[in-house]
């Protein structure tokens, strides 16, 4: 246990994001999957460097819960977060090929072979009179997905 602490050492904390060591070890080799910790620091770093209370990034561990831990009624709780939020917001969501339900690979850290990412655009419309009719407000969600394989996107 000793080696492996002394092998996995903390490196840096920015904001809560910790790399470690091996996560630092996998940015060396360019065939390397990069883990979740790699891809929240990053996150992170993008969130701090350019502030903006319209642009949310969502950390990879939260998607992993979501996807598997929460049943519907949860999923509609956290769904009605998004209509609290601001107008015309922006959520980034990394996505890992090891979230499918039947992939035993989730249930393993850092597990997956893919990632890609997902763009959610909430537009919203307010109503152009006195009103505080919240029906007369229009909603558009837009989802935009980023992936490297061909014709995916």
């Amino acid at each position: 246990i000793t080696m492996a602490v002394c092998s996995n050492q903390l490196v840096l904390n920015y904001h809560d994001a910790m790399l470690y060591s091996s996560d630092i070890t996998l940015l060396e080799y360019p065939s390397s999957w990069i883990n979740d910790s790699c891809i929240h620091f990053y996150l992170t770093f993008l969130q701090q460097q350019y502030p903006s209370s319209r642009v949310k990034f969502i950390d990879p561990s939260v998607i992993t819960f979501l996807m598997h831990q929460c049943d519907e009624e949860d999923l509609r709780d956290f769904s009605n977060g998004f209509d609290k939020a601001s107008n015309n917001s922006i959520y980034i969501l990394p996505i890992n090929d090891g979230h499918a339900s039947s992939s035993t690979f989730w249930k393993v850290p850092g597990g997956g072979s893919h990632w890609s990412l997902l763009v959610v655009l909430l537009k919203r419309k307010s109503c152009t009179n006195d009103e505080d009719d919240q029906s007369n407000n229009e909603k558009k969600v837009q989802f935009l997905h980023f992936d490297s394989v061909t014709r995916s996107n």
